[in-house]
């Protein structure tokens, strides 16, 4: 028990990153709350990682927004520094992005946007990530939907 404690004090991201496993999203969301404020000192890898399983737990619980802008931090992260996550989180980057576009699709727009949106033509302007160290912006309310994405 105490190599699993002083293990999450050297690595700030795996406490989340084991409640995500487990199925614990709403525990691992606030983990990953409390810990964002040490984002600045982590490395590369230890930031890229936030970043995709603080997506991957938003998603879970229904914060769309919130999982594209850390699946864009992680994302960023990774292009910028290749090799950052490794392969099978990128492929579990990638995998987190599709449901993420897939959910998007399925969320019907408001009357007004809708109207809006046949009035103009269909093209989406990508929302940049935050740069590494500044946190995304957090959304004013969040849904909270259980639904299982699981590495």
């Amino acid at each position: 028990m105490m190599l699993s404690l002083s293990g999450c004090a050297r690595d700030p991201v795996q406490r989340g990153t084991n409640l995500y496993a487990d199925g614990h999203y709403i525990e691992a969301a606030e983990v990953f709350e409390r810990t964002e404020e040490r984002l600045p000192d982590m490395s590369t890898e230890e930031q890229a990682r936030y970043g995709l399983y603080r997506g991957l737990t938003l998603l879970v619980l229904g914060d769309l927004r919130g999982a594209h802008q850390w699946f864009s931090f992680a994302g960023n992260i990774e292009q910028q520094h290749p090799g950052a996550l490794g392969q099978q989180r990128r492929d579990l980057l990638e995998r987190g992005s599709y449901e993420l576009g897939n959910r998007i699709r399925q969320v019907p727009a408001p009357p007004d946007v809708q109207s809006a949106m046949a009035a103009t033509p269909a093209v989406a302007a990508p929302v940049p990530a935050p740069p590494p160290g500044a946190p995304p912006e957090q959304p004013a309310s969040t849904q909270v939907e259980k639904r299982a994405l699981v590495p």
